[in-house]
């Protein structure tokens, strides 16, 4: 099964629609009153304005953003989490997931496992980042390991790289700078994006 036909594409409001008291209050909750698996979204020149953002907005935000597709994962019937990737010039250059629950989400971890294989079958090549203190840290090294693939850190950043890589990948080889393919991450959110879910974030608080 092709992404196409994998990923559920319901939208962030028809999340909301369809979630129940405790989901609701999760996604509609400031990052920055959640725990750190989720400020750890935020891209880090964005972290100062973790209580204009909530999780809803903040997957709006991505969903309106270029090249980046989204998926929600379910257990039956119920969202237990959310996967999204971004491709920039035919290379995936980011690759987040987020759980909705506590405790281990298996569910969460196959869908990102199968969406993963896509990728690489379609882009040969995952790049994506993660900061040293992100809760998902873990399951990022058990993605890596399992697909045989590399990290490494940078600009305050741990960088992971898997599928069919041709060389190996370091710190030394780039020098002290980000790779060229990655740095679209860094500056994903513009600044007039910022200011501009900021305004709209501060008026519903």
């Amino acid at each position: 099964m092709k992404l196409n036909e994998r990923e559920k594409r319901i939208s962030t409001r028809e999340l909301l629609d369809r979630a129940d008291e405790r989901l609701r209050l999760l996604l509609t909750t400031p990052l920055s009153d959640l725990d750190d698996r989720y400020l750890c979204l935020l891209p880090p020149q964005a972290a100062s304005l973790a209580r204009a953002f909530t999780l809803s907005s903040l997957m709006q935000m991505y969903e309106s953003t270029d090249g980046v597709r989204s998926y929600i994962s379910f257990t039956g019937e119920e969202p237990t989490g959310w996967i999204v990737y971004r491709v920039e010039a035919r290379e995936v250059v980011e690759f987040d997931i987020c759980s909705f629950i506590d405790g281990p989400n298996p569910v969460l971890m196959r869908d990102a496992k199968n969406i993963l294989d896509d990728l690489i079958d379609l882009y040969e090549v995952v790049t994506f980042q993660s900061l040293p203190n992100n809760p998902f840290k873990r399951a990022y090294d058990k993605i890596v390991k399992h697909y045989g693939g590399k990290s490494w850190g940078e600009a305050g950043m741990i960088w992971y790289q898997i599928g069919n890589l041709e060389e190996e990948v370091s710190a030394a080889s780039f020098a002290g700078e980000v790779p060229e393919h990655c740095s679209q991450v860094i500056t994903m959110v513009e600044p007039n994006t910022v200011e501009e879910m900021q305004n709209k974030e501060i008026e519903k608080l």
